[in-house]
């Protein structure tokens, strides 16, 4: 079944976005839907998860939230041909989360582990209809992870309301730097794929990285304000500084600490940055 050509699919994309352009984002085992050009700071979007799929990269990883202030998850239910309408079934996503923000993320990664020993992780089940916070102003489930428990493909609409970030300024590194080419490039290319950069043009990710660190950290660390359109943009160039900083770990962290003092870019991944620097020294 071609799951983008479903009645359903059609149906909740005419309802959702009417005659508005819309991107759709692949994800492995889910896809996301969005209007192309999101505006406001509260966003609507359509996922879709394979049958047996999840939100993260994997099962047992969950991705952290930080661009969110608070979401909720509806499940719609299940889609089980092309031409059927919804089913109803019970059971069928499993909610993983930690409740509060301070988790150990990874050391070379931004998501968490699931830990069934750590206190703060839990598991919930849900069915078809439910209606549930999936991110709360607390902390609840900033890391987490939705898990299809179905043989079906289910669709969900999350609703999310984003936190203000301090807007783009590269201007400076695409017109007075020898390597303003490879800036531009590596710019649009996390803007179009995403994490997947790291898979599908590793010559330009190795090209930039030689790039004098001096210039490339402060680019990326004005460029961690990116918009989260579901690529996973602002993860993507974290991956970048900690790669440029395994070569140059004291420097980096200087530059982070005074980005941090400074507030030029979202509290969480300065922290984290500066946390697994850290531990190269």
């Amino acid at each position: 079944m071609d799951i983008l050509k479903s009645k359903v699919v059609k149906d909740a994309t005419n309802l959702y976005f009417k005659n508005q352009r819309f991107e759709i984002i692949n994800r492995g085992t889910s896809i996301i839907i969005r209007l192309k050009k999101e505006a406001g700071f509260k966003i609507l979007r359509l996922i879709l998860i394979a049958p047996n799929g999840y939100t993260s990269n994997k099962p047992n990883e969950l991705a952290p939230h930080p661009e969110v202030r608070k979401a909720t998850i509806k499940i719609k239910g299940a889609i089980k041909s092309e031409n059927a309408n919804l089913s109803y079934l019970k059971n069928i996503i499993k909610y993983i989360y930690y409740t509060k923000r301070e988790i150990n993320a990874t050391l070379h990664k931004t998501y968490a582990l699931a830990d069934i020993n750590n206190i703060y992780y839990k598991e919930d089940i849900r069915s078809s209809k439910d209606n549930f916070f999936v991110v709360k102003e607390n902390g609840n489930g900033f890391y987490h992870n939705l898990i299809n428990l179905s043989s079906n493909w289910v669709l969900l609409i999350l609703k999310k309301e984003l936190k203000p970030i301090k807007k783009i300024n590269i201007t400076k590194y695409l017109n007075n730097s020898d390597s303003k080419g490879v800036f531009q490039e590596i710019y649009s290319e996390i803007q179009d794929n995403g994490d997947n950069l790291f898979a599908i043009n590793k010559k330009l990710v190795s090209k930039f990285v030689l790039i004098d660190y001096n210039l490339t950290i402060l680019f990326l660390i004005n460029l961690l304000n990116i918009y989260e359109t579901g690529k996973h943009e602002p993860c993507t160039v974290f991956g970048l500084i900690l790669k440029i900083a395994k070569q140059n770990p004291k420097q980096t962290l200087n530059y982070l600490n005074i980005a941090l003092s400074n507030k030029e870019a979202p509290e969480y991944y300065l922290t984290e940055l500066i946390k697994k620097i850290t531990k190269f020294n």
